[in-house]
């Protein structure tokens, strides 16, 4: 699949009841039969059929073959699922064979264990994603596209063929065994896992492109033509029996499917990020060849169209229809009216997509309530470049630099740019002493703020999630790199999704503990200690200014003071300043005094609070969660929209 990058592995045809039973999947397929054969010559049939031309002609439709090729992927998915119980699965057979007296069963058991490992084994020299992509490829060439030079490598590598038959196989005898049966907790949390994967992802595939490339990859009129091909063939029968290259409507139909997800995922980021969708794109009329205006209003307003198609019907319901448009077309057969009508609203819909990716780069990002400057803003510092040049000399004179970057806070469009050293990690030069160094060199430019950072805790960062990192070292925020420095930026940072991804769930793991210390604060009060309580009341509140300390700059304060993290945050979130008012005396009492907690309770035994004081803390703990969450789900809608920004220009 030319958009798709084979780098991970994940489920795309089985549903959620499939996931937790993968097994149903195997067992279906062997259905009635002795022995493996039939599904090992199925997958022959596809690979043979890559090898001769036209060979999809002996069947009746090239939809046999497309059939037989999504039969195959359910079955690698399926026992991909099963080969990652095989461990804890195994363990459990171990311990059944102790108490097992008959010696068959014994074998049996010891048998379908040696069948798991199997699994693994070919699963850990061929990926899923790989074996899926080279099925796909063989289906593909044996459809006789010629609308492009994709697949660009047509080896036939034998050891995959060969490794589709062992998987049939060691599944087969697995099936027949039974062990299967013997499940344990582990294993069906390994299945939930893979289902909450399944249900978090917002597209069929991870995608290698962006919108932009669409074209270079099927040029626009060819994708339109695709389109009155399939107006063509869906009231019409034995289509194919007098044409003889269904491959390209596979190919164009990737493309489709691709368009689709696109746009879906373009859309949601809009409304996460608080868009204004009513404000229309701006884009040069003339850009619109082939398409009259007058009789397709719905392009003046985008946004608008976009999100009226996806209430009228969800994104998975136009992806199924769109298969089944594929599967039609494939089929000889002729569509029925009523089919005929989902069909061309499907097609329709994938039509406006299509013209709809050629003004993509005139998409409006305007926010509701403010619009996203911070590019602007930068590009207007950097003119200023005999400053920034009298700057980085006067660092790079005194400190040992590896590289400097500028950049302004995304999550406050209107504050002052940050200036961000990275310097060696080596014992040659003390950070807090580079800190020092730096503030003293910038002492006379006040518009600007600085933060120092070694090497090491930025990649370490990048790699474990670090979103505020991963915007700090975009390359458009560079402005010196040492030419001598061994500095390598982790590989992770070519795919700034997959970060994006760790930093969500490690987000959502920080603020998971933030509950727990809120639930034990209820647990002591209970119990009417007072002092534990309190206690645990400055660790959640502690937590949750490191939280977003980490969310925003990367790097948490090191400190049990909530007045120095109070101090800190409030720099970048306005908000939370309602938690203390450091104006008000009988503010800065309570904060100083829920400090007090955090030694006194835990090192001195010494710690007394009035029920007054500790409900005045405890109504400022429901306020700092509030606060804790808004912020953490604006920086991360943040962080989306402007790599979805970076990848769509």
């Amino acid at each position: 699949m030319h958009h798709v990058h084979h780098l991970g592995n994940y489920i795309t045809l089985l549903n959620e009841q499939e996931i937790l039973k993968p097994i149903s999947i195997i067992e279906e397929l062997f259905k009635n039969q002795v022995n493996a054969e039939k599904i090992v010559d199925e997958v022959t049939e596809i690979f043979v059929s890559s090898l001769r031309i036209r060979y999809w002609k002996n069947y009746n439709s090239p939809l046999v073959l497309y059939e037989k090729y999504k039969k195959i992927i359910r079955f690698l998915e399926a026992s991909w699922l099963i080969s990652l119980t095989q461990s804890v699965e195994s363990e459990g057979q171990i311990d059944d064979l102790n108490i097992e007296t008959d010696y068959i069963i014994q074998s049996k058991r010891r048998f379908g264990q040696a069948n798991y490992y199997n699994l693994k084994d070919v699963f850990s020299q061929f990926s899923l994603c790989f074996l899926k992509a080279e099925v796909y490829d063989y289906f593909f060439i044996g459809l006789n596209p010629n609308c492009t030079d994709y697949p660009y490598n047509e080896d036939h590598d034998l050891s995959v063929l060969q490794a589709l038959y062992q998987l049939i196989e060691l599944s087969y005898e697995l099936c027949i065994s039974g062990n299967y049966r013997h499940k344990s907790v582990l294993s069906e949390k390994i299945l939930f896992s893979e289902l909450e994967a399944f249900r978090n992802r917002e597209t069929v595939y991870d995608y290698n492109c962006s919108l932009n490339e669409v074209f270079d990859q099927t040029p626009k009129n060819e994708l339109l033509n695709g389109i009155k091909l399939v107006l063509e063939i869906l009231p019409t029968a034995d289509f194919w029996r007098g044409n003889g290259s269904p491959g390209n409507l596979v190919h164009y139909f990737h493309d489709y499917l691709y368009v689709l997800d696109e746009f879906w995922i373009t859309f949601l980021i809009a409304k996460v990020s608080d868009v204004d969708l009513s404000i229309p794109w701006q884009f040069p009329n003339d850009m619109l060849i082939g398409l009259d205006i007058s009789k397709n209003q719905w392009i003046l307003d985008p946004w608008h169209y976009l999100q009226s198609q996806f209430k009228y019907r969800p994104v998975e319901n136009w992806r199924k229809l769109l298969d089944e448009c594929l599967e039609t077309v494939l089929s000889n057969r002729k569509c029925n009216i009523k089919k005929q009508k989902y069909f061309l609203q499907t097609i329709s819909f994938i039509r406006n997509l299509i013209y709809l990716t050629e003004i993509e780069s005139y998409i409006s990002w305007e926010r509701k309530n403010r619009s996203c400057k911070i590019n602007h803003v930068m590009k207007d510092y950097k003119k200023n470049s005999e400053e920034l040049n009298w700057i980085v000399s006067k660092i790079t004179h005194y400190l040992l630099i590896d590289r400097i970057y500028i950049c302004i806070p995304l999550i406050k469009e209107n504050s002052k740019p940050e200036i961000i050293l990275v310097i060696p990690s080596c014992h040659k030069q003390d950070l807090n002493e580079a800190i020092a160094s730096s503030k003293w060199i910038l002492a006379e430019f006040p518009q600007y703020s600085i933060r120092v950072y070694h090497t090491t805790e930025v990649r370490e960062a990048i790699k474990n999630g670090g979103m505020a990192f991963l915007y700090v070292t975009d390359p458009e925020n560079l402005l010196y790199i040492n030419p001598k420095s061994n500095y390598q930026a982790p590989k992770i940072l070519l795919e700034p999704s997959k970060i994006l991804q760790r930093g969500n769930i490690q987000v959502e793991y920080e603020l998971e503990k933030v509950d727990s210390f809120f639930q034990g604060v209820q647990f002591y009060l209970s119990l009417g200690k007072l002092k534990n309580a309190t206690f645990l009341l400055h660790q959640a509140f502690e937590l949750s200014y490191r939280t977003c300390e980490l969310l925003i700059l990367g790097k948490e304060k090191i400190t049990h003071s909530l007045r120095s993290h109070q101090k800190l945050i409030t720099n970048y979130i306005d908000e939370f300043n309602t938690v203390f008012d450091i104006n008000m005396e009988s503010e800065m009492r309570l904060i100083d005094l829920i400090d007090c907690a955090y030694s006194a309770v835990r090192y001195e035994n010494n710690f007394n609070i009035s029920w007054t004081d500790f409900d005045q803390l405890l109504k400022k703990s429901d306020l700092i969660r509030t606060i804790c969450r808004k912020t953490v789900d604006s920086v991360l809608s943040s962080y989306q929209l402007y790599y979805h920004k970076r990848r769509i220009s």
